[in-house]
């Protein structure tokens, strides 16, 4: 199990080919192969993957992933 969200995100990312993928295939992926675990012992929802995927901009650092945003 990895220690850090962005960690699985990067692996789950890796493995598709860096191919873009919505935040719920991520956490259900993280989920499947039990990369990751939220403190409580819950599993990784896509809420706090799209956090996860935000936070960098949000603080000003260089952002890790990018972010698409479009309508369905």
């Amino acid at each position: 199990m990895l220690r850090y969200e962005y960690e699985a995100i990067q692996q789950v990312l890796r493995q598709n080919n860096n191919m873009p993928m919505s935040i719920e295939d991520i956490a259900a992926e993280i989920n499947r192969q039990g990369l990751w675990t939220k403190r409580d012992g819950s599993l990784a929802d896509a809420w706090g993957v799209g956090a996860r995927a935000i936070n960098d901009v949000v603080k000003g650092s260089p952002p890790m992933f990018d972010v698409l945003i479009k309508l369905r």
